[in-house]
């Protein structure tokens, strides 16, 4: 982590209903709560663009096919999760499927995850069972705010697989849609039974991108059993 020079505050506890949080106000991630992985990237505690108090977490992901730049934390790994995070997209994000939070299981020894991402600034939701994914859940025309900071908060289900959720600053995104062939669940079910870890941050499936850096802020990471809803 970088040297900074403004004053850290103490850790703060979580707002209920978070069962686990991060804000980086210490200057630094809770490294009892948090394993940070970044191969092929750099992830790290900045002040430089903040959405609320002095500190946020900066990614920056390559052009490898394996770069990511994630927190990871197996506390809280419910099965009726909600999250909720601030980030800040500086451009674009590219025609590459990127994760911003990701929920990894297995299922009938199978492994699996459902993931909150994007395309091409679209969001949707993306499941994944024995890599390549099978399905996904798509708003047809919902897109990544960019330049600015937005909240962004989603409700999954891993053992249940069905009734998934995403907010955009408050609201919620309407038209949730099926995509591609989900070939071994029923209709509509993205299930991983339950979670295993849970991930946030930034990772993407790009290898020989023309463009193929990615820079991205977070701030206020919170999960739990109930909507946290927005600072």
């Amino acid at each position: 982590m970088p040297t900074t020079t403004a004053t850290a505050v103490p850790r703060a506890p979580c707002p209920p209903p978070a069962a686990v949080c991060e804000d980086f106000e210490t200057g630094t991630i809770d490294t009892s709560v948090w394993e940070v992985r970044a191969p092929n990237a750099t992830l790290e505690v900045v002040q430089d663009r903040v959405a609320h108090g002095k500190y946020a977490m900066h990614t920056h992901t390559t052009q490898a096919s394996n770069s990511q730049a994630q927190l990871v934390q197996t506390r809280f790994l419910g099965s009726n999760f909600y999250g909720r995070v601030y980030a800040y997209f500086e451009v674009k994000p590219r025609n590459i499927n990127g994760g911003i939070f990701e929920g990894l299981g297995y299922l009938n020894g199978d492994q699996t995850a459902i993931s909150i991402a994007t395309n091409s600034q679209r969001l949707f939701i993306l499941y994944f069972r024995n890599n390549p994914f099978l399905d996904t859940m798509s708003p047809a025309s919902q897109t990544v705010p960019v330049g600015k900071w937005f909240c962004l908060e989603w409700n999954v289900r891993p053992v249940e697989g069905t009734n998934n959720h995403i907010w955009i600053d408050g609201v919620e995104v309407a038209g949730l849609v099926r995509g591609g062939t989900l070939a071994k669940e029923p209709s509509g079910t993205f299930k991983v039974d339950p979670f295993s870890e849970a991930r946030i941050g930034w990772s993407h499936s790009a290898h020989n991108d023309p463009d193929p850096f990615t820079d991205i802020w977070f701030d206020d990471i919170a999960f739990g059993p109930e909507r946290i809803g927005c600072l």
